[in-house]
């Protein structure tokens, strides 16, 4: 049962960091800008726009998930998964999500020992 709670936390997390107010992608951004056009007569240079913050695909949201759970303490940036910013609503449920993972795999532990104890 324990388990099956964790499955449920992790795909409800993923679907709330879905949503703008709970996280986004950090766009990739190039170190210099790819000039989109130059106007010879006057000399103006306009570049392309920098890509906005959008919400994280279902995929990636439940990999940020997934990885969250399973680790207790983690250094920001220091992720191998999708570059996701929490900001507000979403920093709170990262940290429930950080706190409830470990603590439901801990609880499975305990109820598989007391089944294979008996």
């Amino acid at each position: 049962m324990p388990l099956a709670t964790l499955v449920a936390v992790v795909v409800g997390a993923a679907m709330l960091c879905t949503l703008p107010a709970f996280a986004t992608v950090t766009p990739q951004r190039a170190e210099i800008p790819e000039i989109s056009k130059v106007s010879l007569s006057s000399g103006d240079v306009s570049y392309t726009p920098l890509p906005t913050a959008k919400s994280p695909e279902f995929r990636q949201a439940l990999e940020y998930a997934a990885r969250g759970s399973i680790s207790l303490l983690q250094a920001r940036g220091m992720s191998a998964g999708p570059a996701i910013d929490t900001s507000g609503a979403g920093t709170i449920l990262d940290f429930l999500l950080r706190l409830a993972g470990p603590v439901l795999l801990a609880f499975a532990i305990l109820a598989l020992r007391a089944r294979t104890k008996r």
